[in-house]
């Protein structure tokens, strides 16, 4: 561990944002203050922004969690407590097409570990959308 568990504990992992969106399973309402800070707050793929309470409202009413998938994470630092995560999802919608997402989440380290202070979706163009690389069942 030394060197490479301080390392993985100076930035956030995919599994942290994960948490929150991933591919049929739901974040547990009591982890989502944990994890998005005081100040969050969202710009959804409608252009809609929403607060960290109504994100915590709106992820703890949900029963099921949709098939999402994301892949092409890459993570940046872009301060000595700051990252930024960007990646694509793609989710399928009632017409069958799938829902092509552009994201991007800042993360900021504090006393409790990585928060989600920021998250923005932007829907993707197909011509510009990566092929999808979804998991085995």
């Amino acid at each position: 561990s030394g060197r490479a568990g301080m390392a993985a504990s100076r930035q956030p992992s995919i599994a942290l944002d994960a948490a929150l969106h991933h591919h049929g399973t739901l974040c547990p309402p009591d982890r989502l203050p944990v994890l998005l800070h005081p100040t969050f707050h969202e710009v959804g793929r409608s252009g809609i922004p929403y607060s960290r309470d109504t994100v915590i409202r709106y992820l703890s009413s949900c029963q099921t969690a949709p098939p999402t998938f994301s892949f092409g994470h890459t993570l940046h630092k872009i301060g000595e407590q700051q990252a930024l995560l960007c990646y694509a999802s793609s989710s399928p919608v009632e017409n069958g097409e799938p829902l092509n997402t552009w994201r991007s989440s800042i993360w900021v380290a504090g006393t409790d570990g990585w928060q989600l202070i920021y998250h923005q979706a932007t829907p993707a163009e197909p011509a510009s959308f990566p092929t999808p690389i979804h998991p085995n069942p």
